[in-house]
């Protein structure tokens, strides 16, 4: 995925507009990308903490489905 965004694109990325003018542009795109793998983390620690139970299975797909959308979010947010 970041292949494809990274070969097709070769302007500023929109998150990174407001800070153009300071050049913080690697800050504020680690910022992010940090944001996007801490939060990852913090659900998948959730995630592994949830019993096994049985009647828990939708509540641990939710999670992992959580964690997948969190993970994809942040190339997203870059493209956008």
């Amino acid at each position: 995925m970041v292949m494809l965004v990274g070969g097709a694109f070769d302007g500023t990325p929109a998150l990174c507009e407001p800070a153009v003018g300071e050049n913080r542009c690697e800050e504020v795109t680690l910022g992010m990308l940090g944001e996007h793998v801490v939060l990852a983390a913090a659900v998948w620690l959730l995630l592994w903490l949830v019993p096994w139970w049985r009647g828990l299975r939708k509540l641990r797909l939710l999670l992992a489905i959580i964690v997948c959308a969190v993970l994809v979010a942040a190339p997203i947010r870059m493209a956008g």
